[in-house]
């Protein structure tokens, strides 16, 4: 399964993240699966999503992600697509798209650990939650998931719901391969946060025998440059040792096959 990992600039405005991922589509080799952070598409809690569901940058939105899926097929790209979007006769879900290199679009999974307080709101005022998880199980790939930033690390200080460790679930229906698409980074860099972050990734990995895969912006979750990254793009073995691992500041690229 080989990947490239995008550690990328997200920001509220969908041509330039279009344009951005389409970029790096034109010269990935087939049968690669490039894979973006959280909501990458769409850019973190901007419209068109459950506050303000704008019809015009909701049509832009399903206009650039098919000339996405478009080039996709093209290049015979497998594709992790992070955007907030509604499925017909549903709401905006904060989602991971998966598209395989040959078969196409899978299928998707929406995040069910939506940030909140203690009350509600945050990412409950843009985002339906998601209620189950999914593993895709194509005979050219080992069987993998997706899980979506706080679903797999839940931050105490907006997870009042706990942690129903997800992944419990996802290895006992044969995940060998665990992506998570993230955007967690704040105007100033968190040291504490950051280690919460990675040993999270790396106990997962461990515990449940997984390569666990993280991608992360390279912006904040506001769109703007960022000091420091609060949790690194790369890759984790079932060792939970770090097998690949982008610099922690920046646009960054990672290539690696996982075996």
């Amino acid at each position: 399964m080989k990947l490239k990992l995008l550690q990328m600039p997200v920001v509220p405005d969908i041509l330039k993240n279009s344009l951005y991922i389409r970029q790096h589509m034109q010269n990935t080799e087939p049968g690669t699966w490039i894979v973006t952070p959280e909501c990458a598409l769409s850019g973190y809690l901007c419209s068109p999503c459950l506050r303000d569901p704008d019809p015009v940058l909701e049509r832009l939105l399903q206009q650039e992600c098919e000339k996405i899926e478009q080039l996709r097929q093209e290049r015979e790209l497998g594709l992790i697509l992070g955007s907030s979007w509604a499925e017909p006769e549903d709401l905006y879900r904060n989602q991971a798209r998966v598209y395989h290199p040959t078969l196409g679009y899978g299928g998707y999974y929406a995040k069910q650990s939506l940030c909140m307080g203690p009350t509600g709101g945050a990412e409950e005022m843009d985002f339906l939650p998601g209620h189950h998880q999914e593993v895709w199980m194509v005979d050219d790939t080992p069987p993998f998931s997706t899980l979506i930033c706080n679903d797999l690390w839940h931050n105490p200080a907006v997870s009042y719901k706990g942690n129903p460790y997800y992944a419990h679930d996802l290895r006992d229906r044969g995940c060998q391969v665990l992506f998570v698409i993230a955007n967690c980074n704040v105007d100033q860099f968190d040291q504490l946060a950051f280690d919460w972050h990675v040993i999270h990734l790396r106990m997962t990995a461990r515990e449940m025998g997984m390569t666990v895969v993280i991608v992360n912006p390279s912006t904040t979750m506001k769109g703007h440059p960022c000091e420091r990254v609060q949790v690194p793009t790369g890759v984790i073995n079932p060792l939970g040792e770090w097998v690949a691992q982008a610099d922690s500041k920046g646009e960054q690229v990672i290539e690696h096959t996982i075996v």
